[in-house]
């Protein structure tokens, strides 16, 4: 069977395999979403007793999503509202399964802008020069063919009643950071340790 599914795509122009692989053109499998979301990226710099902490304002989001069989997308925006300091946020996560065995999820997160607090009674302030970027992609290989995933469970799109969902598979992510600002992050003359929270 397996054998001549994949026969079957070789037959096929890249257009009708992406067409295959990636579209799904059952617009009952199709759902919009909006949402709300509250999240940070926030992170500390750690010198022996002493604690810088750089934590996000306004972290509640609104978004909006769309799902089908095969593709998640979700992007959320921040919600800016008395705040004398509010921070510039985009968060975008993807889902994509391709054929009946591979799971792509992609998220990105930038932030700028950071309250700068401590532990040794310095004065808190807010640095709008310092930004932060987050990518993260991970994949997944299931040794049966995809029959309940969290994309699938969020467009609404479960088919089968099934007491229990249970399938193993190999795969790996990655995960890139990057912290940056106008002026040194780090205090004069001090070492500190980057710790993400």
């Amino acid at each position: 069977m397996k054998a001549q599914k994949l026969k079957e795509l070789d037959s096929l122009s890249a257009r009708e395999v992406l067409d295959t692989l990636l579209i799904d053109r059952d617009m009952n499998n199709w759902s919009i979403r909006l949402f709300t979301n509250y999240k940070g990226q926030s992170f500390n710099l750690i010198n022996d007793n002493d604690k810088l902490s750089f934590k996000p304002n306004n972290r509640a989001g609104v978004g909006f999503g769309l799902g089908t069989s095969k593709l998640i997308i979700d992007i959320a925006f921040n919600l800016k509202g008395q705040e004398k300091h509010p921070t510039q946020r985009f968060d975008m996560q993807g889902s994509l399964i391709v054929g009946y065995n591979h799971l792509l999820s992609l998220y990105v997160q930038r932030y700028k802008g950071f309250n700068v607090k401590n532990n040794f009674n310095a004065p808190e302030f807010f640095r709008d020069d310092i930004t932060s970027l987050s990518l993260g992609l991970s994949y997944l290989y299931t040794f049966d063919r995809i029959s309940f995933s969290s994309s699938t469970l969020r467009a609404g799109l479960v088919k089968e009643e099934r007491k229990h969902y249970i399938t193993g598979g190999i795969g790996g992510f990655m995960v890139y950071d990057n912290f940056s600002g106008d002026s040194s992050l780090i205090p004069d003359n001090e070492a500190f340790i980057l710790m993400p929270i």
